[in-house]
């Protein structure tokens, strides 16, 4: 080996030297890029996997939100009904005798309460009241009467493990529930319900001016099977997927595990001391050893959420991958470089070349670099403007990045070739990050709206045409529309039809909707409207006819380009049509937002509704009741005339009877007195 390189000529050592040294360099710069791009990978996967736990924890939050809306508007509805029954008093004539157990402990004592009515009924042990309020309102209801350790309940429909009644358990007064009602504040939150965690209010009860009781509405906390369904739907990377358990350790959410716990394995005890984190290995002893567990404590509901993915689909394949391209490359590279090296040797020496030599060593190592100031045309010039180029390009590359990382994403800039893989990375880099950043945007915007229309429905739920006055006003203002309004449905008691009637619009002025309601049958309909109402689907036109409506102010009028009628349906039953008007197209996500705030709409028009209906209920049930107690005065009259009656029959009778025997009495004399006189 050695007789054969001695006998290479100077032209081929050079050729075989430098072709190891660009080697070398060549090698360390892709394990150097290598390294660089797991980190990357690493970096990216990490916060990927944080969005994923970010998401989760959004789910429960937003079930979390709207059960706790439910539970305050069933409490307003529960006060109500509780009012329209009567006023509630305290008797401590009548004794009543409980038998009252501690939730917590366990602990049961025999106490005597004073006696509640609430009208003329007793409220311990009746449940006429809280079952009213659970078939009204869909939530639990209890009515608790304060005792020395608590809160008693002594009218419920929240259930024992046995499905018995929870009648005569008592919160206790180490309770933030007792110590927030005895200050005379409604208590609104997260609250241990008898043997589970609720979403509940309590508001308190005032007999004789001080706190009594308690009247308590509330929801079990989480909806299971709903976030369960969520769960189990989402899957990461290939076999990646969601579980949740609780801060003890139980799984309530698992593809294969559920109802197991985790309180006595490593992982448990790992994250029992952290918020988040991660977690390498089994969690079951099933052969997971190389499992990365992503997690995140909740600490308001006390559960966790976690993501489970093979460690070889999160980082292994994408290392192996990336390595494999990298080294694709650097082989490329070599070939290219030794070509070029070996035409260039043929007419030069060694000085030039450790001066490319030196060029290429800064180059490699990322170093600030000029090419050669030669203006030869041989191949060494040649080399040099390659140089310059590669130089050129990766000045390119870096402020590019830069800029990109700064989020200008509308920079200029040109791969070197189809094949120049650092360019199109970069490109494509780009265009994730200025798409994400659009979508963030996007979600951003639509979650304020929606939080924002929200608002505006908890605020104005009293109300129907100032609720959908202030719905569409600022509907109009979110969206940058130009018109709309909101129509909502009367039924017709005669036949099969219904009215929409408009209850608020903006900058709304149509000649054939004059009369403010049109009428429109179940099995057609003469308008966009009415059809949108009966399909129940959202109708969106781009062209809009020239005489349908105008957009005017006080410059002129002119006709709107796009127009969009969504019903107002929830639980599969429609109250209305919002209908908008616009110059401007309505994407994709705005529909997308408009369908859900029309939704929510519809959701606060049923339960107003619902409210009504229970108020002429009890309306009705009053004067039922009136009407009885005149029936029962009348018939009272009628039998106290019926009984003097009687009692006139009775005296006339004895006075017939007295006067019989009195003329007996008479002609037995006169028979007598002539009996003597003979």
């Amino acid at each position: 080996m050695k007789r054969f390189f001695e006998n290479l000529s100077i032209h081929r050592k050079l050729s075989l030297l430098n072709i190891v040294i660009i080697t070398v360099l060549l090698l360390a710069l892709t394990f150097v890029i290598f390294f660089y791009q797991r980190a990357t990978i690493l970096s990216d996967n990490e916060q990927r996997m944080q969005n994923y736990l970010q998401d989760l924890e959004n789910l429960f939050e937003l079930q979390v939100f709207e059960k706790q809306v439910q539970v305050n508007l069933s409490l307003n509805m529960a006060k109500e009904i509780v009012s329209n029954y009567g006023k509630l008093i305290q008797v401590d004539s009548i004794s009543v005798p409980f038998s009252a157990t501690d939730q917590t402990s366990g602990n049961t004592e025999e106490i005597i309460l004073s006696g509640w009515l609430l009208g003329e009924t007793p409220l311990h042990n009746d449940f006429q009241l809280v079952d009213k309020i659970q078939q009204v309102t869909q939530q639990t209801s209890t009515i608790f009467q304060r005792i020395d350790k608590g809160f008693l309940r002594i009218s419920t429909n929240v259930l024992k493990l046995d499905g018995e009644r929870a009648v005569g358990t008592y919160i206790p007064n180490s309770s933030p529930v007792v110590k927030t009602v005895l200050k005379g504040e409604t208590f609104r939150g997260r609250a241990f319900v008898v043997d589970s965690w609720y979403l509940t209010a309590y508001d308190p009860i005032i007999i004789n001016g001080k706190v009594a009781g308690a009247l308590y509405v509330g929801v079990t906390e989480k909806n299971i099977d709903y976030l369960e369904s969520e769960f189990l739907e989402k899957r990461y990377f290939e076999t990646g997927f969601a579980y949740a358990f609780s801060g003890n350790g139980e799984i309530y959410i698992h593809p294969s595990h559920k109802d197991k716990s985790i309180a006595d394995t490593d992982f448990f005890k790992q994250i029992d001391e952290k918020e988040e984190g991660t977690f390498n290995g089994s969690v079951f002893q099933d052969g997971g050893e190389n499992i990365e567990h992503y997690y995140k404590y909740l600490a308001a509901i006390d559960t966790y959420v976690a993501i489970a993915v093979p460690r070889e689909e999160l980082v292994d394949d994408q290392i192996q991958t990336q390595l494999l391209i990298t080294l694709i490359g650097a082989l490329i590279t070599i070939l290219i470089v030794s070509i070029s090296i070996n035409k260039v040797a043929k007419h030069i020496i060694i000085t030039p070349l450790v001066t490319l030599q030196t060029v290429l060593n800064k180059l490699a190592h990322r170093e600030k670099t000029e090419a050669l100031s030669t203006t030869s045309d041989d191949e060494i010039g040649k080399i040099n403007t390659s140089l310059k180029e590669v130089i050129t390009g990766l000045d390119k590359a870096s402020g590019f990045a830069k800029e990109v990382g700064k989020g200008i994403y509308d920079s200029d800039f040109e791969p070197l070739s189809n094949e120049d893989i650092l360019g199109h990375s970069l490109l494509d880099m780009r265009n994730n990050l200025a798409q994400a950043s659009e979508e963030d945007k996007k979600r951003n915007w639509a979650n304020e709206g929606y939080a924002k229309f929200l608002d505006i429905l908890r605020k104005e739920h009293e109300d129907l045409s100032q609720m959908s006055q202030s719905v569409i006003t600022a509907m109009i203002d979110y969206i940058d529309a130009n018109q709309g309004a909101v129509y909502v449905k009367e039924e017709i008691e005669e036949g099969n039809k219904t009215v929409l009637k408009l209850v608020a619009a903006y900058a709304w002025d149509r000649a054939k909707f004059l009369d403010d309601e049109f009428i429109i049958d179940e099995n057609y309909a003469t308008n966009l409207t009415g059809q949108t109402f009966l399909e129940k689907k959202t109708t969106l036109l781009h062209e809009v006819p020239n005489d349908y409506i105008k957009i005017a102010s006080g410059l002129g009028a002119a006709n709107p380009s796009n127009l969009i009628l969504v019903p107002l349906i929830f639980n599969d039953e429609i109250f209305g049509v919002m209908e908008i008007a616009s110059f401007g197209k309505f994407e994709e996500y705005k529909i997308e937002f408009i369908e859900r705030v029309a939704e929510s709409l519809a959701s606060s028009i049923s339960s107003m509704g619902i409210s009504e209906k229970t108020n002429r209920l009890l309306i009705d049930a009053q004067q039922q009741s009136e009407e009885l107690r005149a029936q029962e005065e009348e018939m009272r009259q009628n039998f106290e005339e019926l009984s003097a009656t009687q009692e006139a029959q009775e005296r006339y009778k004895k006075e017939m009877e007295q006067r019989e025997a009195e003329l007996l009495k008479e002609i037995q004399e006169l028979k007598q007195h002539g009996n003597h006189e003979t």
